[in-house]
Formats: structure tokens, C-alpha cells, sequence
């Protein structure tokens, strides 16, 4: 199904007031044209310049947006950076609507602990993509992907219960049906989660995961919440 252009702004503008998130600190770009099913349906980007080596490892969604676009001068500084296909698999709107609120979730996260956590956790993505033997099942037992899932999970349960028992019928979206309201712990339940694979990554390559929010990594932290200048909220490409 095709989202319609009015219903994204609609529904993006009071997801945003419904979050943690500062509208003056988002942008959403909207990914027209044929979406391959096998790809998320969206991604979110912290603030700060991503480069082509990080791009190329980030989602797809975000690679459609392309590099200038993501690292435009007005949007680096202390923006959250969104995109979404507009394309996407046959289901309630509403679980559409758990998605964006899924990766609302991952900027409300990054706000409140900042680089140390978010590189941590970087950390931990590495590792479960390297070494997980069933890797959709480990991916979703990431603290951060937990959290998310689990804000998710509570705005159907607020605000679209009827919907749940047709979302957890669809693959795609089945996990936002089913999970658990318990609060997650992220920095010390991440670094437990980090530790847990040391039988296949050295400690290290834990312990360089750990201590990669250096001084620097917080000067750049620190830089990214500087001036920003206005920047348009939605951008339809």
C-alpha cells in the first residue's frame, strides 16, 4: 500500500507531540517508489554527519535518501534525522504508526544518554550482526531494540487495541503485538548484553566498544546540540 501524502504529516506531526522528541529537532524524509519487502520500513538517524562508510552500513531507507540530503548543513546540528518508504506492506495504518513511534523511541533514547550509550550500543549491534546464530531473534533482544519495541507495543495498547489481534497475524509487524511493558535498564542491561558474547569477540574488542565515547566522540556530542538552523519538518523525495 501507498501511505498518502496528508496521512504521513497528519500522523507524523502528532506522533512528534506525543514523544520526547522536539519537532524543531526532526526532520522525516519520505522515500517515494517501489519499496523491496525484505527492507525495514524505517530508520532513524542521530544527530551528526554520517559518512559514506557509515551510510553504506545504515539502512536502506537511508541510503535512498542519499548523503547530501542527510548531512545538509541546517539538519547536522542536533537534528534527528527519520526516513520512511512510503511503499510499505499491506496492514492497519496503525502499525505503521508503531514503527515511527519505534524509531521516536531510539532519538528519545540518544537524548537522554547521549554518545557513551549510543556507541555502546553500536557495539553491541556489531557483535550480534557478527556473531548471533539466529540474528532477527538476537536483533530484537538488544536493549535498545527492546525499548523501542516495547514504546511501540504501548501506543497500540493505548491508542489502537482492536488493531493488535490483526497486527500480530502480520509477520512484519507481529513483534510490536507481543512484547513485554517491562521498563528496560539500557546502559547497564547493553554493557551485560556486550559482555555475554565475549566467548566469540575478544575482551579487547568489548572493552574498545566500551571506551569509544572518548573525549572526543563528546566534543562531537556536544557540537551536535550548537545552533541549529530551521529546517523543513517533512521531506517528500
Amino acid at each position: 500500500m501507498e501511505l498518502e501524502d496528508e496521512w504521513i504529516s497528519d500522523a507524523w506531526h502528532a506522533l512528534v507531540h506525543g514523544s520526547a522528541a522536539p519537532e524543531e529537532r526532526t526532520v522525516l524524509f519520505v522515500v517515494r517508489g517501489d519499496r523491496d519487502p525484505s527492507l525495514a520500513e524505517a530508520a532513524h538517524l542521530r544527530p551528526g554527519a554520517i559518512d559514506e562508510d557509515g551510510l553504506r552500513g545504515s539502512s536502506a531507507v537511508l541510503r535512498a535518501v542519499g548523503i547530501d540530503r542527510l548531512n545538509a548543513p541546517q539538519l547536522v546540528n542536533g537534528v534527528h534525522r527519520f526516513a520512511l518508504f512510503q511503499e510499505q506492506d499491506e496492514a492497519p495504518l496503525s502499525a505503521i504508526n508503531a514503527i515511527l513511534v519505534h524509531e521516536l523511541r531510539h532519538a528519545e533514547q540518544f537524548d537522554r544518554l547521549g554518545l557513551p550509550f549510543w556507541e555502546v550500543d553500536a557495539g553491541l549491534r556489531k557483535v550480534v550482526q557478527l556473531s548471533a546464530d539466529e540474528y532477527e531473534t538476537a536483533y530484537r533482544q538488544i536493549p535498545s531494540e527492546r525499548d523501542a519495541n516495547r514504546a511501540a507495543a504501548k501506543y497500540l495498547q493505548d491508542h489502537h487495541p482492536d488493531d493488535i489481534p490483526a497486527i500480530g497475524r502480520n509477520p512484519r509487524f507481529a513483534h510490536f503485538a507481543n512484547v513485554g511493558r517491562r521498563v528496560v535498564d539500557l546502559m547497564p542491561e547493553t554493557l551485560a548484553a556486550l559482555g555475554s558474547y565475549q566467548h566469540d569477540i575478544s575482551e579487547e574488542e568489548i572493552q574498545a566498544a566500551r571506551d569509544s565515547a572518548s573525549n572526543l566522540r563528546l566534543s562531537e556530542f556536544r557540537r551536535a546540540y550548537g545552533s541549529r538552523a530551521d529546517h523543513p519538518d517533512i521531506v517528500f523525495i
